[in-house]
């Protein structure tokens, strides 16, 4: 909403409609992530902070690559164009061994530090700011062919498919993405022209008068627009006279300035729509607008707001997963990842936590105090199995139908049959477990010999009593049986019984006797 400072009520501001969409093919995605992020306080460069498990400049990446669910975006690695700093600064090192093995295909773009990529004979300096960023990125984006753009930023996590999607539909030379937080206060404000549809400037609040101060509509940062006119206007931006900084907000007032020029010799000649010196048809539109929503415009500056964006994140999807079937007994305290995928009529019970690539087939239940971390490798739970309570189950664990691991049991790298069951108190890694296989309390696999690791089978059927160790590498047979407190070291064949404890001794009357001789 904007607030009118003079005294006649303004209508409710309405984005302008939006006509039909450009060819997605010619869309390239910028994502800016050169800050350096001091107010973390951390060694670990900003877009590298995670949110739902995965790093923040992940988020931006994927919300690129899997728009094609929500629209024509088409997008692929190829049309993705990042800023980063130089590889030389110590935290950006990290950063730039990331792309090179998740995503090689993405194009990096170094944006010079002031403090580093100048010459010390020479006092000139880099500029340095959000139109500088902009302007290296767009440079790139037009000498790859790509007409038009969409501009995101790293430390952005929360921003949602639908709204890059309405950015990619765009058609105007220049669009940006406006919202209306609780509290304006520290954002750029929209400035709306009489009709409440275009955009003639975004002033930062340090340089706003009281009046546009009043405004409300905020800038996101986020904008869309044709590449070669965007990458005219960053050309002639200047630098700010207080922190000569060039801000990409300032294109707002240029393409307003070119808008009203161009509007005005359309005019003069009788020709309202011709192509102007920047390239653009539709110049003469001015800017244009969409408006998101608080939560996926907040950017992420510190630890708090990290916090804040997790919170905001779990929640959102948590409601997106219980409106598709799944029960959550106290939704406030499971924490999903963001490779979390849960069915139908799934029951999760409180404290529940999920990390890496955890997948639950339908009528699974997870019972509290449970952690599920499929990190590296993924978990897979199918129909109708139990897991918990207090159940870890980590990396590379698979747990058939109507199989049980329950109440503190740490599982790796295992394999569960169906109906088979560790009901308590075991550890089992590297493991095949066969079909209706049953472990007592206390049972463990010995899978690590203090150089490599090994695994252990058990057969359909087996019975594993408690309190017995399973030294890998071994095989149990279908139908075996091992007595309670058995060290095992070698093959159990099918249908045998396995039992290795020493024999007890009885000796009638000791208590009788140790009592008299004290």
């Amino acid at each position: 909403m904007t607030v009118d400072a003079g005294p006649s009520p303004t209508p409710s501001p309405t984005p302008s409609p939006t006509p039909t969409a450009p060819p997605p093919a010619s869309t390239a995605y910028v994502i800016l992530a050169a800050g350096e992020g001091s107010r973390m306080h951390s060694a670990t460069i900003k877009p590298l902070h995670p949110v739902a498990g995965l790093p923040m400049i992940e988020h931006a990446i994927r919300l690129v690559l899997a728009g094609g669910d929500i629209g024509d975006m088409n997008a692929t690695a190829a049309s993705i164009f990042v800023v980063v700093p130089p590889r030389r600064l110590p935290r950006a090192v990290a950063l730039h061994a990331w792309f090179e093995q998740r995503y090689p295909a993405v194009t990096l773009i170094e944006q010079p530090y002031p403090d580093h990529d100048h010459d010390q004979a020479n006092t000139t300096k880099p500029l340095k700011g959000t139109g500088v960023a902009l302007s290296l990125a767009l440079s790139a984006v037009v000498s790859n062919g790509f007409d038009r753009f969409v501009m995101l930023y790293a430390d952005m996590p929360l921003v949602t498919r639908d709204t890059v999607a309405l950015l990619v539909a765009r058609p105007d030379p220049l669009c940006f993405l406006l919202f209306t937080p609780p509290d304006p206060t520290g954002y750029g404000r929209g400035v709306l022209d009489h009709t409440q549809q275009r955009l003639v400037a975004i002033v930062e609040e340090k340089d706003a008068s009281p009046a546009e101060r009043a405004i409300t509509l905020c800038n996101s940062g986020l904008c869309c627009g044709e590449s070669a006119y965007v990458l005219g206007l960053c050309h002639r931006l200047t630098p700010s006279p207080t922190t000569q900084e060039l801000y990409a907000t300032d294109l707002v007032r240029l393409a307003s300035d070119s808008a009203t020029g161009a509007a005005a010799d359309a005019e003069s000649v009788g020709a309202v729509g011709s192509t102007n010196a920047m390239g653009s048809t539709s110049a003469v539109e001015s800017v244009g607008w969409i408006e998101g929503t608080p939560d996926e415009c907040m950017g992420v500056n510190s630890r708090v707001d990290l916090a804040r964006a997790e919170q905001i994140w779990q929640t959102r999807t948590r409601t997106q997963w219980m409106t598709k079937g799944v029960t959550m007994i106290d939704p406030a305290t499971v924490w999903l990842s963001a490779d979390t995928t849960l069915s139908a009529d799934v029951t999760i019970e409180p404290s529940v936590v999920f990390k890496g690539t955890v997948h639950v087939a339908s009528d699974v239940c997870i019972r509290s105090h449970s952690v599920l971390n499929g990190d590296p490798h993924p978990i897979a739970l199918h129909e109708e199995a139990e897991i918990g309570p207090f159940a870890h189950i980590r990396s590379g664990t698979v747990v058939a139908a109507r199989a049980k691991v329950g109440r503190f049991v740490e599982t790796k790298s295992v394999h569960v049959g169906e109906g088979a069951k560790i009901p308590h108190l075991s550890y089992v890694g590297d493991a095949d477990i066969g079909e209706g296989a049953n472990l007592g309390a206390g049972v463990i696999t010995c899978n690590y010999d203090g150089m490599n690791k090994h695994r252990t089978t058990i057969g359909a059927g087996a019975f594993v009593g408690s309190n017995t160790a399973l030294i890998a590498p071994l095989h149990v047979g279908d139908d075996a049986y091992i007595g309670a407190g058995s060290a095992v070291v070698g093959d159990v064949p099918d249908g045998a019984l396995f039992i290795a404890r020493p024999r007890g001794n009885i000796k009638e009357g000791y208590a009788v006797t140790k009592r008299n001789k004290s």
